[in-house]
């Protein structure tokens, strides 16, 4: 990808940090990702650990597994599966502070012998070919310009009887009138992705690079109890974003269009725009 372009998500999770922290647990549970609600589950902490606990399910986990977590934030889920499986893990990032905060996180919950992290483009990594059992990315793929680059690149990875887990957004339908294409326009911006893939051509992608008993899930339904914290927060930081600006005090760009991004995630998660999907493959 674009350098420019890595620096844009960079930047991104580096400015957006404060607004997880505050809004999204990201201090307890090391979650930059949504939460999964399921079986009468209304908890949000818990819905963010059960997101890990289904991609490992799908993932089909065990303790012999050598896992690359893809897009591995703060560390959170490459720690999930150290502690909960036993299993080791390399979590990659393109950001030098979610590295060092991983890092430390990993110490702190005393899986530093299990996992470590290093700073790479998971569209070409410079790894070792076949030298992964799984290949995990959750609402990373969504950054990269071609989604085809990633899975290429995870396939190369993989061992044989290589599994792929992939839980992200995907554009559920075009948008169907000026302002929903500008909306989503900038909704696309303010995340720092250039595009969302549509699902079935996802699935399409891995199937042309060769994976097999792909299975792809639309868990949208899954997502939606997400809308309500999305609406809150969105709403305060609109709200905070017109204080600050009677004020004169600028905002970076991520928190100053986190709020309206909040709300549009919202909206198009309920209107069919956004689809919530998980996806999973062998190689064969």
């Amino acid at each position: 990808m674009d350098a420019n372009y890595l620096e844009k998500i960079v930047a991104y999770y580096r400015d957006s940090e404060i607004s997880y922290s505050q809004g999204w647990d990201l201090k307890h549970s090391l979650a930059i990702h949504a939460g999964y609600f399921d079986k009468g589950n209304t908890n949000f902490r818990k819905a963010l650990k059960r997101l890990n606990e289904i991609a490992a399910e799908h993932a089909q986990i065990k303790e012999s597994d050598y896992v690359l977590d893809a897009g591995c934030g703060v560390g959170g889920s490459s720690i999930f599966l150290a502690r909960n499986y036993n299993c080791k893990v390399l979590g990659i990032t393109l950001s030098e502070t979610q590295i060092n905060s991983a890092t430390k996180n990993a110490l702190k919950y005393g899986v530093d012998g299990k996992v470590k992290f290093q700073n790479k483009d998971y569209t070409r990594t410079g790894l070792e070919p076949n030298s992964f059992d799984v290949v995990w990315a959750i609402e990373s793929v969504c950054h990269s310009v071609n989604k085809l680059d990633f899975i290429r690149e995870a396939f190369r990875l993989l061992k044989p009887n290589g599994r792929l887990i992939v839980i992200d957004y995907c554009q559920g339908r075009n948008p169907k009138t000026e302002k929903e294409k500008e909306d989503y326009t900038y909704f696309l911006n303010s995340v720092a992705c250039e595009n969302l893939e549509k699902p079935l051509i996802f699935k399409d992608y891995l199937e042309f690079v060769g994976f097999k008993k792909i299975i792809a899930n639309d868990s949208t339904i899954n997502f939606l109890p997400n809308t309500k914290r999305l609406e809150v927060l969105g709403t305060l930081s609109v709200w905070m974003n017109s204080v600050l600006k009677i004020l004169k005090i600028k905002r970076t760009d991520a928190r100053s269009q986190g709020g309206k991004a909040a709300l549009l995630t919202s909206q198009f998660a309920k209107n069919g725009m956004l689809k919530y999907y998980i996806f999973s493959a062998k190689k064969l």
